[in-house]
């Protein structure tokens, strides 16, 4: 699981998952962790026994890998380049050039494609010279140790036991403002986009690795940064297509439903959905493709009534949150996620990321105690007076198969040289709301009372109705 932000880390220390799971914050993890030929596994022979000639079909898959880990090296080196120097056509070529001497092996590291960088440079071509200055600049940075490997050691992902669960955090990463133009963005926010790139290539690759008969689940949290970069598509596209054959149950999370459908084909490739609360309308219709349900015809305005709140209320919302969800066999229902029994209270409290002052402890305080007080059913909950005394203190918060010796064909080519640069020139548990009848009036939860079977008792009450 990859989680950017980190809260879901609390998942590791629940007594019913603490003696399988792992915590790692990648920023603070051993160097190389996310070395970009690392990321991406090594095919095992065994995953091919069932094809028809499985050493052709293994060696192929090598052959892909390695392309696929030469193109990741690429994008990721481009992207710790100023923007003026990376929109250069010629920095993508002399790059493309090192990577591709460098090979595809999972035991190099991209300071050999900067070495490879100084050679060229040595032998007439300037500005190779240039781009290894500014990636050896880049070098220096404190996250970017993480791509580049102590040789001296093993692969830091590596454990000495088997974790049924294994939590991925970036605490303290600053991501770029979803949407804002590359050219806009800082030294730090063009390395957090690349490392997070490369922490969802490394979550992936324990599927690939564990047996493949064995139930395997992938999640990944900020797929919107994953559908800007090039290889971040080929993952999503990989993930999608390889959850069948590798008996993966794949997630992907992102605000807006329109980020995910940038991959291409990854509408009819997806399952379930889960579409919660969402207001604008070019949204809505992305979503409403997502879920397989018919645009134009008055759903949109439902989405925009899921989980409603009482106006003029900034009290912290604990309240189960509305969804609609799609099963993937073309049933469609409105759906509320309950976790409120109370052998599950401290679940809830580890997936509760909300803010909330009041679990803020302030030293010297002691709690309020005393009984409840007695209000009207309908009027809403008082707030906690402040407590007479001072103010607390509060705790601050080459050869495309060079490397390998492997039969490559030319489907590879959009992995090595995607822009055509090298190439010789060209001529130009949760439970459905249902109904009795068990359809869903999805139109008719906007407008309230428009559905004549439905009796008062079975209406579902509005936000704020008194339930006496």
């Amino acid at each position: 699981m990859l989680d950017p932000s980190g809260p879901l880390a609390q998942l590791t220390r629940l007594p019913e998952l603490a003696p399988f799971s792992r915590h790692i914050n990648l920023l603070r993890a051993d160097p190389g962790i996310l070395n970009p030929y690392r990321v991406v596994a090594e095919p095992r022979p065994e995953h091919f026994a069932d094809e028809d000639d499985p050493e052709r079909a293994w060696r192929r898959e090598r052959s892909l890998a390695a392309a696929t880990r030469r193109r990741l090296v690429l994008d990721v080196l481009t992207g710790l380049l100023p923007y003026d120097v990376a929109r250069i056509p010629h920095t993508r070529i002399v790059l493309l050039r090192a990577v591709r001497e460098v090979g595809g092996s999972a035991d190099r590291h991209p300071g050999q494609v900067i070495d490879a960088l100084r050679r060229h440079a040595r032998d007439g071509e300037d500005h190779a010279g240039v781009v290894a200055d500014f990636l050896a600049e880049r070098r220096e940075l404190p996250q970017a140790a993480l791509l580049f490997p102590d040789t001296s050691r093993d692969d830091p992902w590596y454990a000495d036991r088997d974790y049924r669960l294994t939590v991925l955090t970036m605490q303290g990463m600053t991501l770029p403002r979803p949407g804002s133009p590359r050219e806009e963005w800082t030294d730090g926010e063009s390395l957090a986009v690349e490392l997070l790139n490369l922490a969802s290539w490394l979550t992936q690759r324990t599927i690939y690795e564990s047996d493949r008969n064995m139930r395997k689940g992938v999640a990944l949290d900020e797929t919107h940064f994953l559908s800007q970069v090039p290889t971040g598509k080929v993952l999503i596209d990989r993930l999608a297509r390889d959850s069948r054959k590798f008996n993966v149950r794949a997630l992907f999370a992102s605000q807006l439903a329109g980020d995910l459908l940038r991959v291409s084909g990854f509408a009819s490739l997806v399952n379930a959905v889960f579409v919660g609360r969402t207001d604008d309308e070019e949204a809505q219709n992305e979503a409403l493709r997502l879920l397989k349900v018919p645009t134009g015809v008055g759903y949109e305005q439902m989405l925009g009534t899921l989980s409603p709140r009482p106006r003029h209320d900034d009290r912290p919302d604990d309240t189960p949150r509305q969804f609609v969800f799609a099963d993937g066999h073309g049933g469609v229902e409105k759906i509320r996620i309950d976790l409120e029994a109370p052998h599950l209270e401290h679940v809830r409290e580890a997936l509760d990321t909300n803010p909330d002052a009041s679990r803020v402890a302030a030293r010297g305080v002691p709690a309020a105690t005393g009984p409840a007080a007695v209000r009207a059913p309908d009027e809403p909950a008082a707030r906690h007076a402040p407590l007479a005394g001072p103010a607390p203190m509060l705790r601050p918060g080459v050869d495309l198969g060079s490397d390998l010796g492997d039969d490559i064909d030319e489907e590879f080519t959009d992995l090595d040289d995607p822009d055509g640069l090298l190439a010789p020139a060209r001529p130009q548990r949760y439970l459905p709301e249902l109904r009795a009848d068990e359809h869903l009036d999805l139109a008719g939860d906007a407008d309230p009372g428009t559905d004549p079977g439905m009796h008062d008792h079975d209406r579902v009450r509005t936000a704020g109705e008194a339930v006496r």
